[in-house]
């Protein structure tokens, strides 16, 4: 059943549906519609119709007049009062019969032309009264088995399109004339994205060190207990394993790498016998009491170089540039004695508190100065676990953490900031 709103649609479906191989539709319609009634295929029919049908009911009027007169007249008596069956003044003649047949004649086919047509079926009342709604039906049914099927698809799915047009044409209509758009409105801001102060800090942080001719060696953040400790000099025995709380996994040589380095074994065994000069980026994790001073995983950026007759001097030079590079040119730094299992010497290196000037805050615990990172002198036997000769062979390596680099440069005092994704916190950077 398709159903129109004008009396166009429905013809123009119905002389498609008769080109596509149909040969029985029904129609519904408040109003005849001229022209319809071809497309259905009832021209034939309907004129011979009504000149029948009106002729018997001219008929049926002349003998009815006959009959009332000739077989019912005597008076009738109604209320009291004498009531004669036809008016005296009215003689019944042949004349007067013919002329009440052609009245009722007239009558019957007028009667007949303002009745429904063929296909304006009232004995379906439910469709009939969705008809008076001034709303029109059309009802197809294939009787012909040779009809052309695709022909048949291709008719169907044609009106579906214009009548999802004609839809969509209207509902935008009523939406254009409901609805005010000022176009000169400014439009939304679209909110973009932000680099994370971590990553920022890594950024400018291997940025300083490639200009210095070091390359970025990435490594894994599961490793064996072989590098993260042995190594490096850190046998199972040694009692430094306990400062690094370390996660372990169902496979006691598996674990979560408490340091980047690791890294440098990695390193050193790829570029062994040359001189290398990398820094090693990337995610550490430690189980330790979440605080604003520590994390349960953090960035760590290690720096390694290895070569021919490097010296703790040029660790210092390279160190001091660093510092001064971060934190401004008037930066003074201090190393202090330190010990690493992998390192030898060993030394932290602080910075002047920015602060106070060095005068003493709570930012730097009252020392005039901060702490950035440990260093030292690579040890002989990491040299020679990494594939180098101790003898020919020196390095130095050094690590910090981005995080609390950041927190001293942006003066921020909770390293959780980090990682809660607060867009309060994000947003300032």
């Amino acid at each position: 059943d398709l159903e129109f709103r004008t009396e166009e649609e429905i013809l123009r479906a119905a002389r498609g549906a008769r080109q596509a191989g149909y040969r029985k539709m029904d129609a519904y319609t408040p109003l005849p519609v001229h022209g319809l009634a071809e497309e259905l295929g009832f021209t034939k029919t309907r004129l011979p119709a009504i000149v029948l049908g009106g002729g018997l009911l001219g008929m049926l009027g002349g003998y009815g007049l006959q009959y009332w007169t000739s077989v019912i007249d005597y008076p009738l008596n109604i209320g009291g009062r004498p009531l004669h069956s036809w008016p005296s003044f009215i003689p019944i003649t042949f004349e007067t019969t013919v002329l009440v047949a052609a009245l009722a004649t007239v009558l019957g086919m007028l009667a007949l032309n303002g009745l429904p047509m063929p296909y304006h079926p009232v004995f379906n009342v439910k469709r009939f009264k969705l008809a008076t709604r001034n709303r029109f039906f059309l009802c197809i049914e294939a009787r012909d088995p040779l009809y052309d099927a695709d022909r048949t698809r291709q008719f169907l799915e044609g009106l579906l399109r214009e009548k999802s047009e004609q839809l969509r044409q209207a509902e935008l209509d009523r939406s254009l004339s409901r609805e005010r758009l000022d176009v000169t409105l400014p439009g939304r801001p679209v909110r973009t994205g932000k680099i994370h102060p971590t990553t920022l800090t890594l950024q400018r942080i291997c940025d300083f060190w490639r200009d210095l001719g070091f390359q970025v060696f990435e490594s894994r953040d599961v490793e064996t207990d072989e590098y993260n400790f042995e190594l490096l000099n850190i046998p199972k025995h040694h009692p430094s394993r306990e400062m690094w709380d370390t996660f372990y996994t169902s496979d006691e040589n598996v674990i979560l790498r408490t340091h980047t380095s690791p890294g440098q074994i990695h390193a050193m065994r790829e570029f062994a016998p040359e001189p290398c000069r990398v820094i090693l980026p990337g995610m550490c994790y430690r189980y330790e009491q979440i605080s604003a001073r520590s994390e349960i995983q953090f960035n760590q950026v290690e720096g390694l170089a290895i070569g021919e007759s490097i010296t703790f001097s040029n660790l210092k030079g390279d160190l001091g540039l660093f510092a001064r590079h971060l934190f401004g040119e008037d930066t003074r730094t201090r190393f202090r004695a330190s010990h690493f299992p992998f390192t030898e010497p060993s030394a932290e290196m602080d910075i002047e508190c920015f602060v106070c000037g060095a005068e003493g805050c709570a930012v730097c615990k009252e020392t005039g100065w901060l702490e950035i990172l440990g260093c030292g002198m690579v040890h002989p036997k990491v040299l020679e676990n990494g594939g180098y000769d101790p003898a020919v062979f020196t390095g130095y390596a050094y690590g910090m953490g981005p995080e609390r680099v950041a927190m001293l440069l942006h003066g921020i005092t909770d390293i959780r900031n980090f990682w809660r994704n607060d867009f309060r916190f994000l947003e300032q950077f």
